[in-house]
């Protein structure tokens, strides 16, 4: 799967908006994930939604080592890169 950082970002305001039911335009990526209202239970429904459109699997434990949706964001696009040769 190819995603821009953007597009990625922008999939995930999506999922928090709709986890959350905030505005979609009230979700700043540079938040942190509790002051947007997402606790551990929330943050596991949202790896869970994440997955089904990434088609990979997430740790949970990557919500707190990367409690941003940039941050995270970041984290997944580096997993998401193909392997470079050496």
């Amino acid at each position: 799967m190819s995603l821009t950082k953007n597009e990625l970002i922008e999939l995930f305001k999506r999922e928090v908006a709709a986890e959350t039911r905030d505005d979609i335009q009230d979700i700043s990526e540079h938040e942190n994930f509790l002051t947007l209202g997402l606790d551990s239970v929330t943050c596991i429904f949202l790896m869970e939604r994440l997955e089904k459109h990434l088609s990979i699997e997430l740790n949970p434990i990557w919500f707190w080592d990367y409690p941003t949706i940039d941050a995270f964001s970041d984290h997944i696009l580096m997993l998401l890169q193909p392997a470079q040769k050496k």
